[in-house]
């Protein structure tokens, strides 16, 4: 049965979409902000050292500069007295182009710099509360089985399936080739011994804004 089973990697793409789209509804995000503007009728020379200001920042964030620090000595943004920060906030609390920034980024990520139409920004997001993410792991796999008998005892399968990896890492012959010639499963031999593609999927939360990983 597992082998007529075929889950496409564009179905776990999209149920992994949906999971997280549900589950951002429920999450709040405390942010931090560095604006840098840029005039309208700037030129290439202002445009080029406005951009690499912006590139200059993020460098000193991700070095561990304080963010507070910074947004005090260059942002032009509405809470730069405020050290950048606008407090927690669920997406569809924030501006729109803080939110369409926020994608699959966690707690402490620098996104940035990125434009928009007065200039550059820079966020930190700086805590996260009530995220519940969705980790897929994809495992492409292949086997040769052989099976003892009366004929072939469990000691000769051991080390004709031996003398195949030798042959193996030696690049005399290919895992594939040996799979078709030797494997007696019938359904994955003539596929080179191919057992397509296996998902396992966890779940994880951070409800009390600290780092978690999926394992």
């Amino acid at each position: 049965m597992r082998r007529r089973i075929n889950i496409l990697p564009q179905e776990v793409d999209t149920l992994a979409a949906q999971l997280n789209k549900k589950n951002q509804a429920q999450v709040t995000y405390h942010l931090e902000h560095i604006q840098l503007t840029l005039s309208d009728d700037a030129d290439a020379t202002e445009r080029k050292a406005v951009a690499d200001e912006a590139d200059d920042l993020v460098r000193q964030l991700k070095n561990g500069a304080d963010f507070a620090s910074l947004a005090l000595r260059y942002s032009k943004g509405p809470k730069a007295f405020q050290g950048g920060d606008w407090g927690w906030m669920r997406l569809e609390e924030m501006p729109t182009i803080f939110a369409d920034q926020i994608g699959a980024h966690g707690n402490g990520a620098i996104i940035g710099p990125f434009r928009s139409g007065v200039g550059y920004h820079i966020l930190k997001i700086a805590g996260v509360k009530g995220l519940e993410t969705v980790a897929v792991t994809e495992t492409k796999a292949r086997h040769i089985l052989i099976k003892p008998s009366i004929i072939l005892s469990d000691d000769m399968a051991k080390k004709e399936l031996e003398g195949m990896v030798k042959d193996i890492k030696s690049g005399r012959k290919s895992f594939a080739d040996l799979a078709k010639q030797y494997s007696q499963d019938p359904g994955s031999a003539t596929n080179g011994g191919e057992l397509g593609c296996r998902h396992q999927t966890f779940m994880c939360q951070n409800l009390r804004n600290r780092s978690t990983r999926c394992r």
